[in-house]
């Protein structure tokens, strides 16, 4: 069976997304696309969300940044609480625009839980923590540093699924589950086409990286066949590959032949790693 794989570099580590391709036999129709219902399409949604936010977090943030968590002393309403959140980051942007500080930042706000507030939790570049500290006086910061693996898929996990609750709220007045900074473009992956994997037996991790975590198998929201996803993590502090090439500028009519070429060379990266 040909097989599909999608791999995205992020920092010092590479997503990599696994599917079957769909294919018909001569003479025979394809078959029908299955309805999901509305809960695997919540379920999908909060995964494919789940996979972008480990994209962007371990392509902009290393070991010593911040995650944060910013509390209240009064419960306040959602839509306050929105507010204040939007206060914050824009307090944040100037105070670190004095101080020469280029920030990211990825937001996202627990709106409904069984046993806390309403609180935000904020996952920032190493701004000083008395810049932070002046910017919220809602309440409490509470601080965690990153932690050394620069795999963060288990904190957009985190993030995510504890945020979920309310997110799915017909009410929830948040439209997205997190939202960043504008100075972070999303990786965007490679597809090259396998013919020798197969999905049912644990993947080899390429020279120079190893699979952290484990290897997410799932059903197809739509196909139905086995998927499966992991992270590969460098074991050097420079990685194999660290971003794929952009190309250069170019005419108007050359901007297709320069798109053929990257694309040729992320084909050929791609397969020499896996050899």
């Amino acid at each position: 069976m040909k097989i599909i794989r999608h791999a995205f570099i992020a920092g010092k580590t590479i997503l990599v997304r696994e599917s079957p391709a769909r294919q018909v036999e001569k003479g025979r129709k394809r078959q029908p696309k299955k309805n999901m219902t509305t809960e695997e399409v919540w379920k999908n949604n909060l995964k494919n969300a789940i996979f972008k936010l480990t994209l962007i977090l371990n392509t902009y943030f290393v070991p010593g940044d911040h995650h944060l968590q910013l509390t209240y002393k009064e419960a306040p309403t959602p839509e306050q609480a929105k507010k204040d959140r939007e206060k914050f980051v824009r307090k944040l942007r100037i105070e670190c625009k004095k101080i020469g500080v280029d920030v990211r930042w990825v937001a996202v706000t627990e709106v409904k839980s069984k046993s806390k507030r309403i609180h935000h939790h904020i996952v920032c570049t190493g701004v000083p923590m008395e810049v932070i500290r002046k910017c919220w006086d809602k309440g409490h910061v509470f601080h965690n540093p990153l932690w050394d693996n620069p795999n963060y898929k288990g904190l957009a996990e985190y993030l995510l699924k504890e945020a979920a609750y309310g997110f799915r709220e017909e009410d929830c007045i948040y439209k997205r589950r997190f939202n960043t900074s504008r100075n972070m473009r999303v990786p965007e992956g490679q597809k090259i086409d396998m013919k020798r994997v197969d999905l049912e037996t644990d993947p080899k991790a390429p020279k120079g990286y190893y699979i952290d975590g484990e290897v997410e198998y799932y059903e197809h929201a739509i196909t139905r066949l086995t998927c499966r996803d992991y992270v590969l993590v460098s074991l050097t502090d420079e990685p194999r590959l660290k971003r794929w090439p952009k190309g250069v500028t170019a005419p108007l009519e050359r901007i297709n032949y320069n798109k053929l070429l990257r694309e040729a060379y992320h084909e050929e990266q791609l397969s020499l790693l896996w050899e």
